[in-house]
C-alpha cells in the first residue's frame, strides 16, 4: 500500500549478473517532482520518507531523473542524459 509523502521503489524477482538487458518502460499519470527509473542491486533501497530518487542515491544504483533528464548515481548528477539535446519530455 502506497504511504503519504514516501517514495517506493519495485524490484523484479529476476536478477541477471551478466548480458546486456533493456526494458520498455510505460509511465502512465503525471510524473510528479521525481520521477526516476533505472537499475540496481538488491542492496539498493526500495522505501523512504519524503520525495527523492531512490535510483542513483547510492553506490548500488543508476538512475535517470525523467523531470531533468539528470543521470544518478552515489547521490550525484552524473550529467545530462541523453547528452544530446534531443531527450524526450514528459509532464
Amino acid at each position: 500500500n502506497p504511504v503519504a509523502q514516501s517514495t517506493d521503489g519495485a524490484r523484479s524477482k529476476i536478477g541477471f549478473r551478466q548480458g546486456r538487458h533493456a526494458w520498455e518502460v510505460m509511465w502512465e499519470g503525471p510524473l510528479g517532482t521525481v520521477a526516476v527509473v533505472g537499475i540496481a542491486t538488491k542492496e539498493a533501497p526500495m522505501i523512504c520518507n519524503g520525495y527523492v530518487a531512490l535510483l542513483g542515491s547510492d553506490e548500488h544504483s543508476w538512475g535517470w531523473n525523467l523531470v531533468d533528464n539528470h543521470l544518478l548515481h552515489n547521490g550525484d548528477s552524473q550529467g545530462n542524459y541523453p547528452l544530446l539535446n534531443n531527450a524526450p519530455k514528459y509532464q
